[in-house]
């Protein structure tokens, strides 16, 4: 019926009893796989992302791989030091990475693009707050994520200066 309904163009009715035929049957990979097409085609990503929730097959969890976004893996943790330090960042899905310095959220227009050769060489004292986020080739965006570096070098010990002495040749 729903099938009927998506050839006919009525979406929304297709959208409908598609959902009703996911609260019956939880496991109908074939109806996640429709509404899944019907929601991207559309735009939707938020509406594939919220109908993930709660979903327990593997089968069907499969189907949302390009929509879900892990956040960014960052090394080393966030915290004091006392040397300068060098941020790297990961994607688990490839992801471009963005992020920002200054507290912001970052995106693609208001983030730095993570360059995964440089990392983000804190190399000043003081600190620094880098919201990271990533970004796969739909725009989805994951979750931010914050971090702050306390970075405060230790000044060099003071030298020790010993009294004139002893013979020199």
């Amino acid at each position: 019926m729903a099938s009927i309904c998506e050839a006919q163009g009525k979406i929304d009715e297709a959208m409908v009893l598609y959902m009703d035929v996911i609260h019956l049957s939880p496991e109908n990979v074939v109806a996640y796989e429709k509404l899944i097409a019907l929601y991207d085609k559309d735009g939707q990503y938020d509406k594939v992302i919220e109908l993930s929730n709660g979903v327990e097959s593997k089968s069907v969890m499969a189907l949302f791989d390009d929509y879900l976004v892990s956040e960014p893996v960052v090394y080393p943790d966030e915290g004091f030091y006392a040397s300068y330090v060098t941020v790297t960042m990961l994607s688990m899905e490839e992801c471009d990475i963005y992020y920002t310095l200054d507290g912001t959220e970052p995106d693609k227009e208001n983030g730095i693009l993570y360059d995964e050769d440089e990392g983000i060489e804190l190399e000043s004292q003081g600190t620094f707050e880098i919201n990271a986020v990533c970004i796969n080739e739909k725009g989805i965006c994951s979750n931010v994520i914050e971090r702050q570096y306390r970075v405060r070098p230790k000044a060099p010990q003071t030298a020790v200066i010993l009294p004139n002495g002893g013979t020199y040749d």
